[in-house]
């Protein structure tokens, strides 16, 4: 059990996850307090490859106003892919946070995307450091 009730929620994504027989990857979105929208790693039930943990919350989010999204914060429970961090940036979500690898991605309120996403994508460890 986690102090942070909002990656806690994402870790019980994971474990729904995983009960179903998928990879244990969950994430949250949060505005302000409330959960927008909740997700998990579905590439193995649903056999999508594009259903990463974040992008199945963001599906679950549904459509938000931009004001929204730049005021929303991602939390999963593993540093989110190039494909996810690109979503987040282009959402400009506020941070993204990961307890394995306490990566904390601060998007810039009004521009900078190719020199941010380059520099997530350097920041972004590779399976293999992750083990």
């Amino acid at each position: 059990m986690t102090r942070d009730p909002f990656l806690q929620a994402a870790i019980d994504e994971a474990r729904l996850g995983l009960n179903e027989g998928g990879i244990p990857i969950g994430s949250v979105l949060v505005h302000k307090g409330p959960i927008l929208g909740r997700g998990q790693y579905l590439r193995v039930q649903l056999g999508d490859p594009l259903l990463h943990g974040e992008k199945s919350t963001f599906k679950h989010a549904g459509r938000q106003p931009a004001h929204v999204h730049r005021e929303c914060v991602l939390y999963t429970t593993l540093s989110p892919c190039p494909m996810c961090s690109g979503t987040a940036l282009l959402y400009k979500f506020r941070a993204s946070s990961s307890p394995r690898t306490s990566m904390v991605l601060l998007v810039p309120p009004v521009g900078g995307g190719w020199e941010a996403m380059a520099a997530v994508l350097k920041a972004t460890p590779t399976r293999k450091q992750l083990r």
